[in-house]
């Protein structure tokens, strides 16, 4: 999309400029040609947690952690000796791993010592932990391991479009909500190209900043600048769905992060998923960003609390507890799945970290959610390994399938759409409940 500022023929309002507008509402809607939305309708769609397109009234919230999350200190398999042989200096020790409780008690594994707000999860039924989980592919390449995993689709080629886009357009309906679907951390991730998503850096980005004129009179001023006759006319069928979606954000006043949310990247990013999601929008698909999980050195003690691992388990930790905090009741109506393009290798190296694996642990937290480890872990001895990594023997887009149909309504044939050429080959994992 190309935005030109005002030509001399074109009165200036109040100094306004469409590059000016764009830059200062931070809002990046990204365009599916078969989707429309000049005929959404605006009003009224807050206030209800009901979903436009598939009834369901869920949200499936995915939280990206780049760089190669190490699944072995996330989840420590604690009974299994060679966990210690391997990693001398790094690995969690037993006595002070948080153990797996609760109705689904497993001694095999424990969590990192930092995920305490996971522990409790665990311990109270809604964290599921799918072991051994996927890119099909051998690739340590973290671009390539991103783009099979975004794209849905794992093979040769990058595909052009993401498998939560390809889902957006198989399930558009006629008066989709443009915060259907939103990502939070920076541009619009490769998963949701090809669909209908709003793109943001953190909440103030979703909102009309005041530079000078009043919101009123930017409201105003750009909608009369975009519906003029002649003036862009390719761009007026996203005026009216882009300055609907800020008027109703702007209802929500300016609320400053809580202390809850710490300062910190996710954090950040999930605060405003969080926020929108109380306040009624009917959000669907949601994608937020965490990254610097690339430890191939110093990832220090477990149980150091300033270790750079350490550091990271408690950042994800606190925002994940946060997040449903806030969201009160509205919780049950969330299900929240963490990934990463790959994990770490099984060994640790010479500079006290770990280079490129293959599996990591797949979490999925929070409504419809049947807690517990699953997966196929095959141990870490010369058997069990794929060439030092931990054996990829769940494909990652069999649990990405069953949350799409068990919490979004997802037919057959829309998951033959989002993942096309693939079924899971010995059906779903069970991690969320029919």
């Amino acid at each position: 999309m190309t935005h030109q500022t005002l030509t001399p023929t074109e009165p200036a309002l109040t100094g306004l400029t469409r590059r000016r507008f764009l830059r200062n509402s931070g809002i990046a809607v990204a365009a599916a040609g078969s989707v429309s939305l000049l005929n959404t309708q605006l009003a009224g769609a807050t206030g209800s947690f009901t979903s436009t397109a598939t009834g369901s009234g869920n949200t499936l919230l995915v939280i990206f952690c780049r760089g190669g999350m190490d699944g072995l200190s996330l989840l420590a398999p604690v009974a299994t000796p060679e966990y210690y042989s391997l990693r001398p200096s790094i690995a969690v020790p037993q006595q002070s791993a948080l153990a797996l409780g609760g109705a689904h008690s497993n001694s095999e594994f424990a969590l990192h010592p930092a995920a305490v707000r996971l522990s409790g999860m665990y311990n109270q039924g809604s964290l599921a932990v799918v072991n051994s989980t996927g890119v099909m592919n051998s690739s340590r390449s973290h671009f390539d391991a991103q783009s099979f995993l975004e794209g849905g689709v794992v093979n040769s080629n990058m595909s052009p479009t993401g498998w939560a886009g390809r889902w957006m357009n198989a399930t558009a309906g006629g008066s989709d909500h443009p915060l259907r679907c939103v990502a939070i951390g920076g541009g619009l991730p490769a998963s949701l190209r090809g669909g209908t998503a709003v793109a943001a850096s953190g909440f103030g980005s979703l909102s009309l900043l005041p530079w000078g004129p009043s919101v009123e009179t930017v409201t105003a001023s750009t909608t009369d600048l975009y519906h003029r006759a002649g003036v862009h006319p390719s761009l007026s069928p996203w005026a009216d769905p882009t300055l609907g979606t800020i008027s109703q954000i702007s209802t929500l006043g300016a609320p400053e992060r809580p202390a809850s949310f710490p300062d910190t990247e996710i954090s950040r990013n999930l605060w405003p998923i969080a926020r929108l999601l109380q306040a009624g929008f009917p959000m669907e698909v949601a994608h937020a960003e965490m990254h610097d999980w690339d430890t191939h050195d110093a990832m220090g003690a477990a149980s150091t609390t300033t270790a750079r691992m350490y550091t990271q388990v408690s950042e994800l930790d606190t925002a994940i507890g946060a997040f449903f905090d806030y969201l009160g009741t509205a919780a049950s109506k969330v299900t929240v799945a963490v990934v990463s393009e790959f994990g770490r290798r099984a060994y640790e190296n010479s500079s006290g970290g770990c280079d490129h694996g293959r599996a990591f642990p797949m979490m999925v937290m929070g409504g419809g959610v049947t807690g517990g480890v699953y997966g196929d872990f095959q141990g870490l001895n010369e058997q069990g390994l794929d060439q030092g990594d931990v054996r990829v023997t769940t494909d990652y887009r069999t649990v990405l399938s069953e949350l799409l149909s068990r919490r979004l309504g997802a037919s057959s044939d829309v998951l033959n759409t989002t993942f096309p050429s693939f079924s899971p080959t010995a059906g779903w994992v069970g991690v969320v409940s029919p």
